[in-house]
């Protein structure tokens, strides 16, 4: 084992009491760990002194000079007191009794390269302990917070898509107008954010259910509201449902037996709106008939829980379809087309036309009469003149909405600002339509 001289204290130690320094001929520094903590100190209490401020007296860190075998039994003993393994959000309050996440990075990620760890899976695993499936906790807990949901708000529909094809909530609640979406725990991720403003831009209210509550605080915004698992077991305790409160309180050490559960359960809830479809319109659905349709789940979700749609239908005792559409009836077509423009005001665009916004989808009208065009000028409409009348529509729209956040803000917005989430149009829509920003505001200055 090699040996050095320190410069400051002159004393022989080995040489991991030396901090690295590749410029030095033997790679380590002249002074040892101690002294170089001396030496910082006195540097620190000049400049102090020198600026007029008084340094607090030297404290030695909570878990500074821990051992790696002392952290991972701490990591032991956390599994052992609450019968899981330990996740980085358990770690992370500087105040526990437990080491912090970053410590455990620097002791067997950042400064050991040799031991090849990536992720806190890796360090638990070096301690002994089986790592969380995230992915099939995260399915136990949502098929929880369904079962919980139905109990607790009445009625629930499973992934609507009432609020539009890119946004489809775990649950919604027709009666409360209420989004609730199941999460591990309340961290702040830019996909929750965006999640709670496309419900409340739909009027919603937003709950976010979650397993646990990390040490950090979650979002701050109007109508959101966090419940968390101990809420939710007292609210069903009430009621009487003491499995479902099992389940929620003991979810760590047995979610690996909802993989079939959770399955069994979605398939349940999507044979139950196939049977109540066909009570209602007196056949089976076709696939098309779930296209965007926010009373049904959805026929992707219907496939991929069944493997195909008609698998799905004999699981409901339902007769299948033999005709691989509907008969095509040219006075529907046009009664959907002409109400659908009349509730939009404005002209659909070719994605719109799908179920239940209108019975067939664009294919049929472009089959029957070349598209939009074509069925408006058969019935003597004048198509030109609707679109012009429907593209200054639209333009008077956006005007409008960079008008209200000027009479909002006492300013006009700035580039950056120019996206959906301010209700604003796009740059590229300013772009195409006025060249750029400056040349907008003088418009609106002029005309308005």
């Amino acid at each position: 084992m090699d040996y050095k001289q320190c410069k400051y204290c002159k004393d022989t130690k080995e040489m991991i009491m030396f901090n690295k320094n590749i410029s030095s001929k033997d790679g380590h520094q002249k002074y040892c760990k101690e002294c170089n903590k001396v030496l910082n100190r006195q540097y620190k209490e000049r400049k102090a002194t020198a600026e007029g401020r008084v340094m607090m007296p030297y404290t030695t860190k909570e878990f500074s000079t821990i051992t790696d075998e002392e952290l991972l039994q701490h990591i032991r003993d956390f599994s052992n007191e609450f019968k899981r393994p330990p996740t980085t959000a358990d770690f992370e309050n500087c105040n526990s009794r437990y080491p912090h996440t970053k410590t455990y990075y620097r002791h067997f990620k950042y400064y050991k390269k040799e031991n090849k760890l990536s992720s806190w899976n890796d360090i638990l695993l070096l301690a002994g302990v089986t790592p969380l499936d995230s992915k099939d906790l995260w399915s136990a807990w949502q098929y929880l917070v369904e079962k919980s949901a139905s109990i607790l708000e009445g009625e629930c529909l499973f992934q609507y898509c009432g609020f539009g094809l890119d946004f489809k909530p775990d649950i919604y609640v027709p009666s409360k107008h209420k989004v609730i979406d199941a999460a591990t725990s309340n961290y702040c991720h830019k996909h929750k954010v965006k999640q709670y403003y496309k419900s409340v831009n739909q009027g919603a209210s937003v709950e976010y259910w979650c397993l646990k509550k990390n040490n950090k605080t979650g979002l701050y915004l109007p109508n959101l509201k966090y419940v968390f698992a101990d809420e939710i077991i007292e609210r069903l305790s009430v009621l009487g449902n003491k499995e479902l409160c099992n389940q929620i309180k003991n979810l760590y050490s047995i979610y690996k037996d909802f993989d079939d559960t959770y399955k069994k359960h979605r398939q349940d809830y999507v044979i139950q709106k196939l049977q109540e479809f066909h009570k209602i319109n007196g056949r089976s659905p076709y696939t098309r008939d779930f296209l965007g349709n926010p009373a049904y789940p959805s026929s992707t979700t219907v496939t991929t829980l069944f493997g195909t749609f008609n698998n799905a239908l004999r699981k409901a005792k339902l007769p299948i379809n033999t005709e691989s559409n509907m008969k095509f009836n040219e006075d529907i077509a046009i009664t959907d087309l002409l109400t659908f423009i009349y509730k939009l005001g404005r002209l659909p665009s070719t994605k719109e036309l799908v179920p239940p916004n209108t019975t067939y989808t664009e294919k049929v009208y472009y089959k029957y009469w070349g598209g939009i065009e074509g069925c408006l000028n058969a019935l003597g409409i004048n198509f030109l003149a609707l679109k012009t009348y429907a593209k200054n529509n639209g333009i008077n729209l956006r005007l409008n909405s960079i008008l209200e956040f000027e009479n909002l803000h006492n300013r006009w917005p700035n580039n950056k600002e120019l996206s959906n989430k301010n209700n604003l149009p796009s740059p590229h829509w300013v772009y195409d339509h006025f060249g750029n920003l400056p040349n907008l505001i003088k418009h609106l200055e002029n005309n308005f």
